[in-house]
């Protein structure tokens, strides 16, 4: 489990998620089967945790930039 653990908090230290996301990143962790931190970074690499919410040049939009087809499938 995350909380307590030293080497999880350096995480976040490190990586500046946003607590409040935490706990959506874990839920969907456990749902999705995709690693928390994973979800995080991508999150952060896309849209620096939702501050940037502006369309790709490919067309990808939200807050993970997911192309608006993926969720047509």
């Amino acid at each position: 489990m995350l909380a307590g653990s030293t080497a999880s908090m350096r995480a976040l230290d490190f990586y500046r998620i946003p607590l409040f996301l935490l706990p959506i990143y874990q839920a969907a962790a456990v749902q999705y089967g995709v690693p928390w931190p994973v979800l995080a970074a991508i999150n952060e690499v896309e849209t620096d945790f939702g501050t940037d919410q502006s369309v790709s040049s490919a067309g990808a939009v939200g807050w993970m930039q997911f192309m608006p087809e993926t969720w047509l499938q």
